[in-house]
Order: structure tokens, then sequence, then C-alpha cells
């Protein structure tokens, strides 16, 4: 069977006959064409994505860097090439994102030293007087895997070596996104959720033990996966994240593409059985063994990984939780920021489609403000901040969500969730 064959017969596993998912898409499309807060949603999505400008100066710094590599690491018997990986190649970073490469070799393998070698080569560079990108803050890390940081051109570069599992994860969010379809609706809402989880609440950057890139990238396939019928624009992804994992009992359960678990017994608890997941248990199995960096073993009975307080399994290496950075303080601040941002976007899409542009606009007021945006349609953002604020600041997050902990009344049960959140009751 060829590639194009095995990718037509994972998207009939993924989201049904072609056929189908034709006829779905352009009913998607009449039921949004006429939504003007759809369009002010993809307006703002629009002004977050890579422009050409971004793209082009990226691609102008990697070729700069890859020729630094070359100088520094390329030596007899030895053919290195960098890579990237990450959200800059997915075209899903946001305005100061930075540029992850991973560099590899063929033949002989790359010194012990490549860190200080790389390290020279850059501070070199940084002290000619006549190269063309400005380098500077050249760091070299030498933990457990080693790195090397530097800005060049005011964009960071973080340089690793020799780890596939940063590779294997662009491809395999690649083909998600080519499964689900609906017009970039994976990467779309991967920027959404980003942007919010970033600009609006800071509750993004692993290295300030908050949520990684790739937590939040696995949070969002759930979302999609599981409530696939009605995640169908990006800020409806958004309003169910927000509102599926503000009341998610992290206590007792952690969070796979599979499904949830709980942690005490590591077993799966059972889903209400009135809709199948997008991304069925068959393509994530044939997921883990194309793309599983690391030849860990698949189809594992038991999870392995190490539990902390906010817990998700890595769809590619089920024994790394990419919720271990986040601390118990970063846990509590990460939780009562979704509830309050649940809270918020409640009350927008309770609104007239007149009252929720301005309201829609205040919500992603600080993505407004970095990026010098108005609201093109009279008076100025701040006005409208201070105006579609108001009535919230009255009752506040807690008014529905309790105190934030999410073991109020309404939070989410594993095996209720489509119940819960769409008027029905049930228990898990």
């Amino acid at each position: 069977m060829d590639a194009k064959d095995t990718r037509s017969t994972w998207c009939a596993v993924a989201r049904g006959t072609e056929e189908e998912e034709g006829e779905s898409e352009e009913r998607e499309k009449r039921d949004v064409q006429g939504d003007a807060r759809h369009r002010r949603t993809q307006a703002l999505v629009q002004s977050v994505k890579p422009r050409p400008t971004s793209l082009a100066k990226r691609k102008r710094v990697l070729a700069f860097v890859r020729k630094v590599v070359d100088k520094a690491l390329q030596g007899k018997g030895r053919v290195v090439h960098a890579y990237t990986f990450g959200s800059v190649p997915l075209e899903t970073y946001l305005p100061d994102g930075d540029i992850d490469v991973c560099i590899f070799a063929r033949g002989k393998p790359l010194p012990e030293d490549w860190v200080a070698k790389l390290q020279d080569a850059l501070l070199r560079t940084q002290e000619e007087q006549g190269s063309t990108m400005g380098v500077r803050n050249v760091t070299a890390i030498n933990a457990e895997v080693k790195l090397c940081k530097c800005n060049v051109d005011n964009i960071l570069v973080d340089f690793s070596a020799s780890q596939l599992s940063g590779l294997s994860t662009l491809l395999f969010l690649e083909e998600v996104n080519l499964l689900v379809g609906r017009e970039n609706l994976v990467k779309d809402s991967i920027i959404l959720v980003k942007a919010w989880c970033f600009y609006e609440s800071r509750i993004m950057g692993a290295q300030h033990a908050l949520l990684s890139t790739y937590a939040l990238e696995t949070m969002v396939l759930y979302i999609i996966s599981y409530f696939h019928e009605h995640a169908k624009t990006p800020l409806e992804v958004l309003h169910l994240f927000l509102r599926y994992f503000s009341e998610f009992d992290w206590e007792q359960h952690y969070l796979s593409l599979e499904g949830v678990h709980w942690k005490d017994t590591r077993e799966p608890c059972p889903l209400d059985g009135e809709q199948r997941p997008l991304l069925s248990a068959d393509y994530l199995r044939h997921a883990l063994r194309t793309y599983c960096p690391a030849g860990e073993a698949f189809g594992t009975e038991k999870c392995t990984m190490t539990m902390k307080f906010l817990n998700v399994m890595d769809p590619l290496l089920p024994s790394n939780n990419l919720g271990r950075s986040v601390s118990h303080a970063s846990f509590r601040r990460i939780r009562k920021a979704l509830a309050r941002g649940a809270s918020e976007l409640n009350e927008i899409f309770g609104m007239s489609e007149a009252e929720s542009l301005p309201a829609l606009e205040a919500f992603f007021w600080k993505h407004y403000c970095s990026s010098g945006k108005s609201n093109g349609a009279g008076g100025s953002t701040s006005s409208k901040r201070e105006k579609c604020t108001g009535s919230r600041s009255a009752s506040g997050p807690g008014a529905q969500h309790g105190s934030g902990t999410g073991h109020g009344r309404g939070s989410f049960a594993p095996g209720g969730r489509f119940n819960t959140l769409f008027g029905r009751s049930s228990e898990c």
C-alpha cells in the first residue's frame, strides 16, 4: 500500500467516508457564513498567524544559523544537518515565537563538546563587524539534554542535537491537521488557544512552571477529537477548551488522546457512549507505531508516566507527562484563569450578535494591545474593554465556577463530558 492509500485509509478511520465529510464541510460553511462573530474571530486568528514577512525573516535566520552550524561542526567523515521543529515549521507560532533547531550528523557522530564548539562559532560571529545578522546572548546549557541558545536578528534560537521527538511531533500534528481538515481547524485552533493562554492569561511557558506548548496542543487535539460535532470553528474550540479544562478533575484523573483515565488505577474512565472520538484508538496506535521517537513499546496496558499536578500523556511517548512542568501554585493559577475565561466567554455566547462583537474584542484585549490594533468600529478598544467587562466584574467568574477549583456544581465527570456540556446529565 503506497503513502496515498495509507493516508486515505486513516482519513476514513478518523472521520468517516470522504463523501460524508464533503457534505459535512458544506453544511459547516453555510452555518458560519453569516456569523459575524466567526468572521471577527477569523480576523483575529489571521492577525496572529505568521505573515509572509515573518516567515521570510525566520527563513533568513535559519539559513544563517545553518551556515554557522556547518562551520562549527562539519568535519572529515561527518556531514551535519540542521532541521527546524516545533511551531515555526508548523506555522502556529505567535509573533514573538522562537526557532527550535535540531542538529543531526551523518557519518561520524557529533563530538561530545558540540555545544562548546557551536557556542564559540556563534560568539565569533557576534564579534565580526561585517556580520549580516546580529548575534547576541549566546548561552550553553550542559544539562541532561545539551542546549545552545542565542538571539539572532532579535529572534531566539534554541539548538539541540540528535533529538527525534520534536520532529516526530511535528509530523504527527501535520498529519492530524490533514485528517481533521475543516480549513486547518487544528492549526487555527492551536493559534487561537495559544494567543489566549499567552497574552490574556499568562499560563503558557514550561520554563516558568506553566503549561508547555506541546501539552496545550495535545489538550486542543483532545477537544477537537471528542467534541468534533460541536467544535467546528477555532472560537468554539477555545470555548470548549476553557469550559472543559476549568472543571476537569485533575486530582483524580489524567488526560490522554485515548480518553480520561483514573490516576490511582491508571484505568480508563468509561465514556457515555454517545459520541466516538474523531481520532480513534486504531489511528492513535498507528500514530504511535509510526512516530514513536524512542521505539517505546506501544499498546502498553498500564500508564507508566510519573504523576504531577496537571497530567497530560504524550500521544507519541506514553511514559512522558507533558504537564510535568506545572507546579502546584501554577496549577491553581491555570485553573482559575481557565474558569475566568470560560465564564466570560459563556456570557459572550449568550449575547446578541451586536453585543458580542465588542465583548469579543474585550476578551482578547491584551492581544489587541500587543498587536497595536483598534476595533475599527468606532470608539477605542479600551473603552469597549471597560464597557464589556463592567457587568462581568460584578458577578465574577466565581458566580458560575465557584473559586475556580473545578469541584462545584456542574464540574466535568469524565464519563459525562458530552452530557454536562450540552444539557444532559450522566455520571461516570
